[in-house]
């Protein structure tokens, strides 16, 4: 998920990998909400905040 501006990077799994496929920037405010629960976020750095997908 980025922090500067919402959105959502999608990816692919293939052959154990994550293959980019695009951001999802469109989301209503309810379901934006639920993407910043704690028990979601895995990892983050200056520009991303990474999930458990």
């Amino acid at each position: 998920m980025r922090k500067d501006e919402f959105g959502l990077l999608l990816g692919i799994e293939e052959n154990n990998r994550i293959k980019p496929a695009g951001i999802m920037e469109f989301v209503t405010t309810a379901a934006r909400k639920q993407f910043y629960s704690h028990d979601l976020i895995v990892d983050e750095n200056k520009k991303f905040i990474y999930l458990d997908p």
